[in-house]
């Protein structure tokens, strides 16, 4: 009995009992979960970018359970088809206390993937220090996926030839070319997946990409949906910003 409570098999087991249920983690099935379109996935996590807390629905959609994911890094909620690069940027955004909206591959606990439009936040106390992140997700459509996993694709085959920065790099070129911001490309593929969405509803939006931004309300486990006038976009302030942070991760 004294031999298996010594430090060394305890510590074995223990690891044994994390592994059989991370056993998973940065592999795929290449199998899809389906989601539905009124779906709300929400999590919380730390200044040490590990997770606080998950709501029942990522929960039931990822096939983990909440203690699973409890102090787990961020990262390995990314599939492994995500950019490297874009986790730097989600990052630095996070860092500077900057919100950022993702569209996200997710890594279910069996191997099978899910994708989010993914929006993340800073919680900051009455001295203005952050205090913790957290992320709410919406749904998205086939197009925006269609049209992000494009992009991801190249993203992920320039690391794996030439690294982050050459990635970086070609991102940089992405946006001037179409003249376009990493947030504004975003927003406007999870605003016009929304609004597929809601073609059979009761609400009916119209998209203007000059003028209008679509956006998100989230009330815990419902959100609506409303339009307004977007702020004045930057596109060099925004690129400028992606190349330092890049830099300095």
């Amino acid at each position: 009995m004294y031999l298996f409570n010594t430090p060394i098999i305890m510590t074995t087991i223990n690891n044994l009992n994390k592994q059989s249920f991370l056993k998973n983690v940065g592999t795929s099935s290449g199998k899809e979960i389906t989601i539905l379109k009124d779906s709300v996935f929400y999590f919380k996590f730390n200044r040490d970018k590990t997770i606080d807390y998950t709501n029942h629905q990522y929960t039931q959609t990822s096939g983990y359970e909440a203690y699973e994911l409890i102090s787990e890094p961020l990262n390995m909620l990314f599939h492994p088809d995500m950019p490297k690069l874009i986790f730097s940027i989600l990052r630095d955004h996070l860092d500077k206390g900057k919100e950022i909206q993702i569209i996200q591959k997710y890594l279910a606990s069996d191997g099978r993937f899910f994708w989010l439009s993914s929006t993340y936040s800073s919680k900051v106390d009455t001295q203005g220090d952050i205090v913790n992140y957290t992320c709410t997700s919406v749904p998205v459509s086939l197009f925006a996926i269609e049209k992000i996993s494009t992009l991801y694709a190249i993203l992920t085959k320039i690391e794996a030839k030439s690294g982050v920065e050459a990635a970086k790099r070609y991102l940089l070129g992405f946006f001037e070319n179409e003249n376009t911001t990493y947030n504004h490309f975003v927003n406007k593929l999870s605003a016009i997946s929304i609004n597929n969405d809601l073609k059979q509803g009761s609400l009916t939006i119209d998209l203007d990409e000059n003028n209008v931004k679509q956006q998100v309300l989230y009330t815990k486990e419902q959100y609506s949906i409303f339009t307004r006038k977007a702020p004045k976009q930057n596109p060099q302030k925004e690129r400028d910003s992606i190349q330092n942070g890049a830099q300095a991760s």
